[in-house]
């Protein structure tokens, strides 16, 4: 007889059939667990390409993520000496480009965590912009590159919830 199938009969003659589910908490279990020691490496190196490709298409096309094409360089800017080390001068030069590929931005890569750091000392100023009276870099202007807000929490969701259903389909597979 069926593993969860329990027929019992009554002296009344009543007869009851019990079929109980028991593949059910076994695979809700194996599902919890797949999901809490998954390898999350392969899907942190997918979010971390996808990064990079963002902002070296950021930066080649001189437009954000968010679609919005970065301020022209005024033509005096042009023109004149001071590009020579400035922040916009690290974005015409490449080194951004460079400081923000995965190859270098890529800190930290493991199974639980990854950590993407532009090193640049104007990566962030680039990113957001700064205030005439800041201090630092002041009145940098805009040049967004690094996908960010709620188009970089859609991304990262996007992934870790495909990788998570393959890899629990792959687990599930397994237990055919």
């Amino acid at each position: 007889m069926a593993k969860g199938v329990k027929p019992t009969g009554l002296s009344n003659g009543v007869w009851n059939l019990n079929v109980l589910p028991h593949w059910e908490p076994m695979a809700t279990v194996i599902d919890q667990l797949a999901f809490a020691h998954t390898n999350w490496k392969p899907a942190f190196q997918i979010i971390a390409d996808k990064i990079g490709l963002e902002a070296n298409r950021s930066i080649g096309s001189h437009t954000g993520p968010d679609g919005y094409g970065w301020r022209q360089l005024t033509e005096k800017y042009v023109n004149s000496g001071e590009k020579q080390g400035s922040r916009a001068m690290l974005v015409l030069s490449g080194k951004l480009k460079a400081a923000a590929s995965p190859r270098l931005a890529v800190e930290k890569l493991t199974e639980k965590q990854m950590t993407y750091r532009v090193k640049s000392r104007y990566a962030t100023a680039h990113q957001f912009g700064a205030h005439p009276t800041s201090a630092g870099h002041p009145g940098t202007r805009v040049r967004n590159y690094v996908i960010w807000g709620d188009d970089f929490k859609k991304m990262v969701f996007g992934v870790m919830q495909e990788y998570g259903d393959k890899r629990r389909k792959n687990i599930l597979k397994g237990l055919k």
